[in-house]
């Protein structure tokens, strides 16, 4: 036999609406997702923040640097966003490793 649905079956639920709080929209979902929170911040605390977090890049350079970017895009502002999507762009340089590290034998010549 074949199985069909029966249509007065009743559906799980799927409203999870279970902590009390009334189910939000999607309006509401929506503005909670985009809310921004306030950085608080100094310039002054930002930078040092910059420079503990991404230290090995000039932050003092790198600022510059972004400053005569924007010059050429006038559409675009200097957040503390942009500044950081900037910065993360700069790759951490790689750790030096000792030649035992990489699998090399001292005295071993490859065969030519």
């Amino acid at each position: 036999t074949t199985h069909t649905e029966n249509p007065n079956a009743e559906k799980p639920n799927t409203d999870f609406a279970e902590s009390g709080k009334p189910e939000a929209t999607k309006k509401e979902y929506k503005e909670q997702r985009t809310k921004k929170t306030k950085d608080t911040r100094t310039t002054e605390e930002f930078v040092e923040y910059l420079k503990k977090t991404y230290d090995w890049v000039n932050i003092d350079t790198e600022l510059k640097k972004i400053d005569v970017w924007l010059l050429s895009h006038p559409d675009r502002k200097k957040t503390r966003r942009f500044v950081e999507n900037w910065l993360l762009r700069k790759e951490k340089p790689m750790e030096k490793q000792s030649s035992s590290m990489l699998g090399i034998v001292e005295g071993y010549r490859p065969c030519l």
